[in-house]
């Protein structure tokens, strides 16, 4: 997440040149992207909280006694919804493309997802008001390292005096 807000923030020093560089089409799709995806995570928790709230208290929408707050819950619930049915149809188009069984299962881990990419967001941001020159890499193992580790945990049984030599670095 901290990668997408430095991007955004590098490219939005000048909008008018990112504007003109790249067009009006991609410009709205880089914006509407980049900072849709920060804003979804950051806002993720007050529509779970509404969600939560509404399914213990259903009429907490009509004791607002204002049209704006009742109207606020029903676009939070209603972006909660979309997005989760959304997901749900996406994964549902990716195991079918991949011709396996749908892990229906799974969807419900979907919420707790959400937020820990939630919490993720508001670290990043903090990380970047507070270090940003600072980097948290996850050490990744690639299928390379992963099957050197895997030969270098075989005894290795040389079948000439040559092959038992060891390895000199080349010069330089």
């Amino acid at each position: 997440m901290k990668g997408w807000m430095q991007t955004f923030l590098v490219h939005m020093r000048q909008p008018l040149r990112l504007w003109r560089e790249i067009g009006t089409r991609r410009f709205a799709g880089f914006v509407l992207t980049s900072l849709g995806s920060i804003v979804a995570a950051g806002v993720y928790p007050i529509y779970l909280v509404t969600a939560l709230f509404l399914l213990f208290d259903p009429a907490l929408l009509w004791r607002g006694n204002s049209p704006l707050v009742a109207g606020m819950i029903i676009i939070n619930l209603f972006n909660f919804v979309a997005a989760y049915c959304v997901f749900a149809l996406l994964a549902s188009m990716t195991f079918h493309m991949r011709r396996s069984r749908r892990p229906a299962g799974a969807l419900i881990f979907l919420p707790a997802y959400w937020l820990l990419l939630s919490l993720a967001c508001y670290r990043a941001f903090f990380q970047l008001v507070v270090a940003p020159h600072h980097w948290a890499k996850t050490p990744h193992i690639g299928r390379r390292s992963r099957e050197a580790k895997r030969q270098s945990r075989r005894p290795v049984r040389p079948e000439s005096p040559i092959e038992a030599a060891p390895e000199t670095p080349p010069p330089g």
